[in-house]
C-alpha cells in the first residue's frame, strides 16, 4: 500500500478524519505545495483551503465516516507561497497499520480553468460584440460543416441560431443566387492563398421575405494551407440596397432633365438660326438680286444699285461670320479662355450695341480644366447675347476670377430688367443653368425692373 502510495504520479497526503492531521505525504505532495515533508506532517487538511471551504471539508469528511468512502469534488488549495490552486480531489477510507484513516489525491487543474474561464470571458465577450454590431457573426467548419452562429441571426432574419444549419443555410439562399454563392464559396475555400471571401446575394427571413445580404468571412488554414475554419459575418444590406436605387432612379431622372435642356438648347439654336436667316440674311439677300436686277435695266443707276448690291453682300457676309462663331467651339485649347472671351467682347464692341466692360481676376486658364473653360466661356457667350437682344442695355459687366477655391462669374447690365415674380427662364437661362448644375455649382439671377439683371455663378475648382 505505502509503494503504491509513494509511486503516485499526483501529489497525494492520508489525513487521520477524526483529527483532520494528515499523517503521510508522497513525495509529489511537498514539491506541488511547497511544504518540506516534516512541514507537511502534523498540519491540518483545512490548512490547504481557503477560509470559505472549511466547513464544507469538514462536513463531507464527517461524512465519509458514515460510509461515503469515496468522494471527487473540485476545491481550492493554497500552496505555501499563497498561490490558490483549482484541484480535483479522489479520496477514499482506507486502513493504516490497523487504523481508519483517509487519502486523497490531488489534480491541479488550475491551468484548465483559466483556459475555460478565458473561453467562457472570450465567448462573452463575442456574444456582446455581435450584438452590439448587429450583425449576425458565425464560425464555420469546412471539413465537417459544422456552423454555428450568434443571436444576431435571430436579430436580423429571424432564425434561431440552431436552426440554420449549413445544410438550411444553403437552402435559405435565393434559387438565382444559390448557384453563384456556391460556386465562389467553393473556389474560396479550395484556394490555399485566399484569405478572405466575400459576397452579396438574396437570403430569406423567417417571415417568408427576401432580405439582401452581404457575407464576408475570414479563412483560417492550417500549415498544409487546409481550411480548417471560417469566421464571417452575414449583413442585412437591403435599404442600403433600396437607398442606391433611390439614388440611381434619382440620377437616370437627373439624365433625362439634362438630355431633354440639352434637346430644347439644340431647337433653341436651330430655331434661331433659321430666324436669323430667315429675317435678316434672306431679306438682305432678296434685296441685294432686286438691285442686281434693276441695275441690268437701268444703266443710269446701274453703278449706284451695284455698290449697294456690293454693300449688301458684304454685310450678309459679316452676318454670316457673326453667327458661325457663335455656334462654332472656341479654340479654348488654342487661345485660352482669357483670348477667347476678349475676342468676343471685341466682336459685341464692334456692333456698337453694347459696351461691355471685362474684369478679370487670377489667370482662368490655369485654374480651370478644359470642359471648365469651355463652360465658362459659354455662360458669358449666352448671357452677353440675351444682353444685346433683350435687356435693351448700353453697358454690361462681366467678371471672372479665382477666390480661393471658388471660381466666379458675374455678369450685370443696366437694361431695363423684369420684376422678380416675372421673371421667366427661356431656353437662353436654363442652358446657362444645366451647365452650372453639371459641376455642382451655385446659379442666382436678380432682377427688378428698369434696374437691369445681374447673373451669378460659382462653383468649386
Amino acid at each position: 500500500m505505502l509503494a503504491f502510495f509513494a509511486g503516485l504520479p499526483l501529489p497525494a497526503f492520508i489525513y487521520d478524519p477524526e483529527t483532520l492531521r494528515i499523517i503521510q505525504v508522497n513525495p509529489k505532495a511537498p514539491q506541488h505545495y511547497g511544504y518540506t515533508e516534516t512541514e507537511f506532517l502534523g498540519r491540518l487538511v483545512t490548512d490547504f483551503h481557503t477560509a470559505q471551504e472549511h466547513d464544507t471539508v469538514r462536513a463531507q469528511i464527517a461524512q465519509s465516516r458514515k460510509g461515503n468512502t469515496m468522494t471527487v469534488r473540485n476545491w481550492q488549495h493554497i500552496r505555501k507561497d499563497g498561490a490558490v490552486l483549482d484541484v480535483e480531489v479522489w479520496a477514499s477510507n482506507i486502513e493504516l497499520d490497523g487504523r481508519h484513516c483517509r487519502m486523497a489525491i490531488m489534480n491541479d487543474i488550475t491551468g484548465k480553468r483559466q483556459i475555460e474561464t478565458a473561453l467562457r470571458e472570450s465567448n462573452e465577450r463575442f456574444e456582446l460584440a455581435a450584438k452590439a454590431s448587429k450583425d449576425a457573426i458565425y464560425e464555420w467548419n469546412p471539413i465537417t460543416n459544422e456552423l454555428l452562429w450568434t443571436t444576431g441571426l435571430t436579430m436580423l432574419f429571424g432564425w434561431q441560431p440552431e436552426e440554420v444549419t449549413f445544410n438550411r443555410w444553403h437552402a435559405l439562399v435565393h434559387p438565382d443566387d444559390v448557384d453563384e454563392t456556391d460556386r465562389t464559396l467553393k473556389e474560396a475555400v479550395a484556394d490555399p492563398a485566399q484569405e478572405i471571401w466575400s459576397h452579396d446575394y438574396r437570403f430569406r427571413h423567417q417571415d417568408g421575405t427576401w432580405r439582401d445580404v452581404q457575407e464576408r468571412c475570414f479563412i483560417i488554414r492550417n500549415e498544409q494551407g487546409v481550411a480548417t475554419r471560417c469566421i464571417g459575418v452575414l449583413q442585412d444590406i437591403s435599404e442600403q440596397k433600396r437607398l442606391e436605387q433611390a439614388l440611381l432612379k434619382k440620377e437616370l431622372e437627373r439624365q433625362k432633365i439634362i438630355g431633354q435642356a440639352t434637346i430644347d438648347s439644340q431647337e433653341k439654336e436651330r430655331a434661331e438660326i433659321g430666324k436669323e436667316l430667315h429675317d435678316n440674311v434672306n431679306q438682305i439677300l432678296t434685296t441685294t438680286k432686286l438691285y442686281l436686277d434693276l441695275a441690268q435695266s437701268n444703266a443710269e443707276l446701274r453703278d449706284d444699285l451695284l455698290q449697294k448690291a456690293s454693300a449688301n453682300v458684304m454685310h450678309v457676309i459679316n452676318e454670316i461670320r457673326f453667327l458661325s462663331r457663335s455656334l462654332a467651339d472656341p479654340s479654348i485649347g488654342d487661345l485660352g479662355l482669357v483670348d477667347s472671351i476678349n475676342n468676343l467682347v471685341a466682336d459685341i464692341q464692334k456692333s456698337r450695341q453694347l459696351e461691355v466692360r471685362l474684369t478679370i481676376n487670377g489667370d482662368p486658364d490655369t485654374a480651370l480644366e478644359r470642359a471648365k473653360k469651355l463652360m465658362v466661356f459659354r455662360i458669358v457667350q449666352e448671357a452677353l447675347n440675351n444682353v444685346v437682344r433683350h435687356a435693351q442695355a448700353t453697358v454690361a459687366t462681366v467678371y471672372i476670377g479665382q477666390e480661393g477655391n471658388i471660381f466666379k462669374v458675374v455678369i450685370q447690365d443696366d437694361g431695363v430688367g423684369v420684376a422678380s415674380k416675372e421673371l421667366v427662364y427661356g431656353a437662353g437661362l436654363n442652358d446657362i443653368k444645366n451647365r452650372v448644375y453639371l459641376v455642382d455649382g451655385n446659379f442666382q439671377i436678380e432682377s427688378a425692373a428698369q434696374k437691369g439683371v445681374r447673373l451669378s455663378i460659382s462653383f468649386l475648382i
